[in-house]
């Protein structure tokens, strides 16, 4: 029997989809409305090129600093890029959801 899903939206107006399990780990995603299907000839590849940029590092951390953050944790990070959106999605620990 699958959880019920309950959708939110935060102050911005960022939906939120929550479902409560009672499993050890947690998947915490961010499904954005990037894809090709919103790319044209001038930009096209764009999405899937920043969905690999993301995992090169930020302002305040290296791509090394992330890799060992995530692994320290014994998560996994992954994300992908289909015609409708980019999804950026790590797996945790219950505990480790606020990190995430």
């Amino acid at each position: 029997n699958a959880p019920a899903t309950e959708v939110s939206k935060t102050s911005n107006g960022v939906r939120v989809a929550s479902e409560t399990a009672h499993g050890e780990t947690a998947t915490v995603g961010v499904w954005i409305d990037a894809g090709s299907r919103y790319e044209t000839s001038k930009n096209n590849g764009a999405a899937h090129f920043l969905e690999h940029m993301a995992f090169k590092g930020t302002k305040n951390r290296t791509q090394q600093q992330l890799e060992l953050e995530i692994e320290n944790m014994g998560a996994h990070l992954n994300a992908y890029t289909s015609r409708e959106q980019t999804v950026y999605y790590a797996k945790v620990f219950k505990n480790d959801v606020p990190k995430a």
